[in-house]
Parts: structure tokens; sequence; C-alpha cells
């Protein structure tokens, strides 16, 4: 397994940033959903919250990573959120 650096540093200034930005930082690395949210100390559901905002912010985030390559279970996710009527994580 190949070791890559995270880094997690903050702004200059040492003011803090918003939570997910924070998120949106370590998604531009490349860090996985589950690994942000070990690193981070929170729960995948609030890092899927975060993803959610960034997206509604049009932040560039390259999703194909956490698209299911199973077609069938694509559809099954897509279906689920077409049911519900939502498209909130």
């Amino acid at each position: 397994m190949e070791s890559k650096h995270i880094s997690n540093d903050t702004p200059k200034s040492g003011k803090k940033i918003a939570t997910h930005l924070e998120t949106y930082s370590y998604l531009q690395q490349g860090v996985s959903l589950e690994e942000i949210a070990q690193l981070r100390d929170l729960k995948p559901v609030t890092i899927f919250s975060h993803l959610e905002k960034l997206l509604e912010e049009k932040k560039k985030i390259d999703l194909m990573p956490y698209i299911p390559e199973d077609a069938e279970r694509l559809t099954v996710i897509h279906d689920t959120f077409v049911a519900l009527g939502t498209l909130q994580l």
C-alpha cells in the first residue's frame, strides 16, 4: 500500500476555516470520504453533508471515485433518490 502525504495545514493567518472547507481540502488531495471521517474524527454522514454543501457552493469536486462501478447498484441508488423525491444525502 502506497503511503501518501496528507496535509491538514491551517491558513497562515491562524484563523480557523469552515469545517466543510477543511473537508474540501482533503478531497482535493484525493483522500477518500472514509479516510476524511477518520482523520477528522467525524461520522461519515457529516462528511457527506460537507460534500453536499460544497456541491451547493459549486466547488469543483471529482465525484468519479465515489460512483459505484456496479451499474445495478447505481440504478438502485438513483431510484431511491427518485422515490424519496430528494437529492439530499
